[in-house]
């Protein structure tokens, strides 16, 4: 019973995100709104930062649990942060932002003070900055 209340929970906020999502305006290709254990977790591509952000805060106006895992279509991150989901690597980050895993390293010595001594052991949830 408990676990039927807790997915319509999880169903009313994706639905809710993805509304505010949509309504913003913004376009978003691959747009994904899932629950992540307590977080609403946003996947997709948009054209710009600033996109990014209008995205992220339409967003978090509804449900203060969202994590970002949009992608800026635009070369590198330019300074924004990112929230590490389930299953991402440095690797992939860097694919998605940069389009080459290989710049891994900049990713890591930009956040080793929140990643540690292993760029391999990175947390769900860890707040990044893409350089």
């Amino acid at each position: 019973m408990l676990d039927s209340i807790n997915k319509g929970m999880a169903d009313a906020r994706i639905q809710a995100v993805t509304q505010a999502v949509k309504n913003s305006g913004i376009g978003i290709s691959g747009l994904d709104v899932s629950a992540d254990g307590e977080s609403i977790v946003i996947s997709g591509t948009v054209d710009t930062d600033s996109d990014w952000y209008a995205i992220r805060d339409a967003a978090k106006a509804v449900d203060s649990g969202v994590s970002m895992n949009v992608g800026v279509t635009a070369t590198g991150g330019n300074g924004q942060t990112y929230t590490i989901a389930s299953g991402d690597t440095l690797w992939a980050i860097a694919q998605k932002f940069y389009g080459d895993g290989n710049h891994y390293k900049k990713i890591y010595e930009a956040n080793k003070a929140i990643i540690g001594s292993n760029p391999d052991h990175i947390q769900v949830g860890q707040q990044i900055v893409i350089p």
